[in-house]
């Protein structure tokens, strides 16, 4: 299973390229699994760019981290492409989950979460994604260089990017 040290040794990589090389990264991302880099680019009309760049740079450090770990693993590469079919099928997927979690935990977000954590084959990786979401009221953090979601989009950027874990983690 892919450790949270594993995800941050790649996200620091990541943060580590210059413009051309992050573009390049891009344009891997987008010729390898084009059909999960078109749902992490497509935002509602009311995201703020913001919200564009991180879902972005979330699907984006999703897909380097599970193709790197596969890498490392005897399997190599990633499995297969992911199909637009696999995608709808898996935003339905986690719709009905998510609804059903929301039902049950009855507006309490600690136990939403413990709910979604449940069995996930990929828990580090969704847990990176939640803390990643979450406002950042820690004065360690430099609240004029994060990157924010608003609370009513952060759910969308949930569905999205675990659409992406599910459908590369079968992949």
């Amino acid at each position: 299973m892919i450790t949270e040290e594993f995800i941050e040794s790649v996200a620091m990589e990541m943060a580590q390229l210059d413009q051309d090389e992050a573009e390049a990264l891009i344009a891997e991302f987008q010729t390898e699994q084009p059909a999960v880099f078109n749902v992490v680019i497509s935002v509602p009309e009311e995201f703020t760019d913001e919200e564009a760049e991180i879902q972005l740079y979330l699907g984006l450090l999703i897909w380097k981290t599970m193709k790197t770990y596969c890498k490392l693993q005897s399997n190599g590469n990633l499995q297969s492409e992911v199909t637009e079919e696999k995608i709808a099928q898996t935003v339905q997927k986690n719709i009905s989950l998510l609804q059903q979690i929301d039902e049950d935990s009855e507006g309490d977000a600690l136990a939403f979460v413990e709910r979604i954590m449940d069995d996930y084959p990929q828990q580090e990786l969704l847990r990176y994604v939640l803390e990643t979401l979450v406002s950042y009221d820690d004065e360690e953090y430099d609240a004029e260089n994060i990157l924010e979601v608003r609370e009513d989009m952060k759910g969308f950027v949930l569905l999205t990017i675990k659409t992406a874990i599910d459908c590369l983690d079968a992949a």
